[in-house]
Parts: structure tokens; C-alpha cells; sequence
């Protein structure tokens, strides 16, 4: 395993109360998940340090910063990406990384993501630019066959 496939371990956040509205995603099965890359779309320019490698015409995939790279994904936490777009309106989520990588379309389910470890925000507000974001960032796992 090479140093760009570890990531930065995050906590699934889901309600106790309400049934699983991820269709059977990935975070209805673990309880943590790995995130390795950013995945923005070509025609934007990012903050990050590292290359970006294309994944179709329309998106890149970004390797995190050193200071992320920690732990490698597993059974127990599997990989994921965060997704970001500047566009019209700044869209920041979570995302399985086969689901993108296979060009899947997949959608919001419910839960959401954090952790505790000062990286994560610091990761945050390198990729959006930005102070104003909160830790917990949205879980688009949800893939309708």
C-alpha cells in the first residue's frame, strides 16, 4: 500500500431513531470510514498541494496532504472520498470511493461524517477556502439500482 491510499479515519453519524434511507450504503454498515482523496470536477482549481489525477473528463481525484494520510482503509472502514464543487453553489459531501470511481450516481442518505481529530477541520477548510464549515459533512451513499 503506497502512502497516498491511507486517509484520515472519520465516525459515522446516523440517527437512532429512523430507518436506513441509504438504500443499504455504506454508512448503514460501518460505523467509521476512511477518506484517501478529494474528488472536484476538472474545471476547478483547488487548494491542495498534491497532483490531481483525472478519473473521467469531468472530475479529478486528489491524494490528501501528508499531515491526512494515516491510517489505510479497511473491512471495518472503508475508503471514501469528499466530494467538493465551487460551482453556483458550494456542495461539500462524502462519497464511497468505488461508487465514484465506477461513475456511479449516488445521492444523500441520511447521515453524516466527523471526527474529533483537529486534521479533519483543518482539511476542511483547505479544500473550501473557507472558516465558516462545520465538522460534520453529509454522506452521499445512497445508490438506487
Amino acid at each position: 500500500m503506497t502512502d497516498t491510499q491511507l486517509g484520515l479515519r472519520v465516525h459515522v453519524l446516523r440517527s437512532a431513531s429512523l430507518p436506513d434511507c441509504t438504500n443499504n450504503g455504506i454508512s448503514n454498515k460501518h460505523a467509521h470510514l476512511t477518506i484517501v482523496g478529494i474528488i472536484t470536477p476538472t474545471n476547478e482549481t483547488h487548494n491542495m498541494a498534491t497532483a490531481a489525477t483525472e478519473i473521467s473528463p469531468d472530475f479529478q481525484l486528489t491524494a490528501l496532504p501528508a499531515t491526512a494520510r494515516l491510517f489505510p482503509p479497511s473491512a471495518d472502514a472503508p475508503a471514501a472520498v469528499l466530494r467538493y464543487s465551487r460551482g453556483r453553489y458550494s456542495r461539500l459531501n462524502i462519497a464511497p470511493l468505488d461508487a465514484c470511481l465506477a461513475g456511479r450516481w449516488v445521492m444523500a442518505g441520511g447521515n453524516y461524517a466527523e471526527t474529533t481529530d483537529s486534521r479533519w477541520n483543518d482539511l476542511l477548510r483547505t479544500i473550501t477556502d473557507s472558516d465558516a464549515v462545520g465538522s460534520a459533512v453529509p454522506i452521499h451513499d445512497r445508490i438506487e439500482h
